[in-house]
């Protein structure tokens, strides 16, 4: 719409560490840098700073919160609260339609799910393989960028892996994040 407006959501235009950003209006509110930004169906604007080692929440009512990560890069707080875990930088988020957040972090794929809980969905923390398919919890990937497919499925670019492709789970739900193979979405990385 060209007659329409532009308006802040999150970020005072300060730079800062976000650690005095959480539960203060959203635009007040000074970020380290805000990237890869995702919305669920009930308004609430995700974003990650991967600077800081955080992904914020921004609610309907204009209150910033800090959604997963300490502040401190690293891995930890499978199956705990996301906001005590720590992550690394945050390379990719997608919001799936029943509200679960998906990050891409530290060559893993993990899970904010909507109680707050965080798990690793794929991957085992290390980069890079060329064999397939692989089993997700075993898998040594390089996620950059994220989205999930009308049938439920994990489609991930990876930047030093050369290629694009697509993690198959059995469902996304905590007691059973699944175990089948991840497949290339395209048969070899494309030529340099």
């Amino acid at each position: 719409d060209p007659g329409g407006t532009i308006t802040t959501v999150a970020g005072s235009g300060s730079t800062g560490t976000g650690v005095d950003a959480d539960e203060v209006p959203a635009t007040q509110a000074r970020l380290s840098a805000a990237l890869h930004v995702g919305v669920d169906a009930a308004g609430n604007v995700y974003f990650a700073e991967p600077w800081s080692y955080r992904v914020r929440r921004v609610g309907r009512d204009g209150i910033i919160h800090r959604a997963a990560g300490t502040g401190t890069g690293g891995f930890s707080g499978d199956g705990g609260p996301a906001t005590a875990a720590r992550i690394e930088r945050v390379l990719g988020l997608h919001v799936e339609p029943r509200g679960n957040v998906l990050i891409a972090a530290g060559n893993r794929i993990r899970m904010i799910d909507r109680r707050g809980t965080i798990r690793t969905l794929v991957g085992d923390g290390t980069c890079c393989t060329n064999s397939e398919p692989q089993q997700v919890a075993d898998a040594r990937i390089d996620p950059f960028g994220l989205t999930v497919d009308a049938a439920g499925r994990i489609v991930f670019a990876e930047f030093d892996g050369r290629r694009v492709r697509r993690a198959e789970l059995d469902d996304f739900c905590p007691q059973l994040p699944g175990l089948d193979p991840i497949h290339y979405v395209f048969p070899r990385p494309f030529a340099t």
